[in-house]
């Protein structure tokens, strides 16, 4: 397959075992700039990435997992858990906030 994107699950169900999806590359993806651009940035918490991720989990078949920025944000956790996420990869140190307010949530 060559053609990859966003609005392709139902094919990618058939030939993955699962989905990571890196939070940084998808925002990138979305607002089309480079993450690291001087000048340009993102609105991690932008209703854009939660689209995407709840379209992700909708369409899915197979486990979904996320890593990268978004998954350590305290603020979004709560989000990230009503959309039916159960998987963050996130950085050690990180790990006793994150555990700490998915535990209060």
């Amino acid at each position: 397959m060559k053609r990859y994107s966003l609005f392709l699950i139902p094919e990618f169900n058939k030939i993955v075992d699962f989905y990571s999806i890196g939070t940084n590359d998808l925002t990138q993806y979305l607002f089309a700039i480079e993450r690291t651009h001087p000048t340009l940035t993102t609105d991690t918490l932008s209703p854009v990435i939660f689209s995407a991720l709840a379209k992700i989990l909708k369409e899915s078949t197979k486990p979904v997992s996320i890593c990268g920025e978004l998954a350590s944000e305290p603020k979004a956790i709560e989000k990230l858990l009503s959309l039916g996420l159960k998987r963050f990869s996130i950085s050690a140190k990180r790990i006793t906030e994150i555990k700490e307010i998915i535990r209060h949530t």
